[in-house]
């Protein structure tokens, strides 16, 4: 399947899909209404990641989308970073989102933002 074939499926699955805004803004959120911050307290590697979920009435469930900017994101919001789309993200985002913020510490690797899709 090529890649372009795969794009336009997660695009059509993601307009079927309605925003659900769950306020959960915690003490010290950047005022991102209806996003989830995840508790990264045992869970170091993650950086600052946070928890989205769109429920989709054609295809009748939920998608839970999880990101994780890069640190610069804050600095320098203007600026372009490579994506990474993860389409098992309830499984690879907690292990790729942590390995990719120890590649960042030695600067092996560029700031990216990182998206799960499950």
């Amino acid at each position: 399947m090529s890649i372009r074939i795969i794009g336009i499926v997660i695009a059509l699955a993601l307009t079927a899909c309605t925003h659900q805004t769950v306020n959960h803004d915690a003490p010290g959120d950047s005022g991102h209404a209806g996003v989830t911050r995840i508790d990264t307290g045992l869970m170091q590697g993650l950086g600052d990641a946070r928890h989205h979920r769109l429920d989709s009435e054609l295809l009748g469930r939920s998608f839970h989308l999880f990101d994780r900017l890069p640190e610069e994101y804050a600095e320098i919001p203007a600026s372009r970073y490579p994506v990474l789309y993860l389409l098992d993200g309830g499984n690879t985002f907690p292990l790729l989102s942590a390995h990719h913020h120890y590649l960042r510490l030695g600067d092996e690797t560029p700031p990216a933002i990182i998206v799960g899709i499950g």
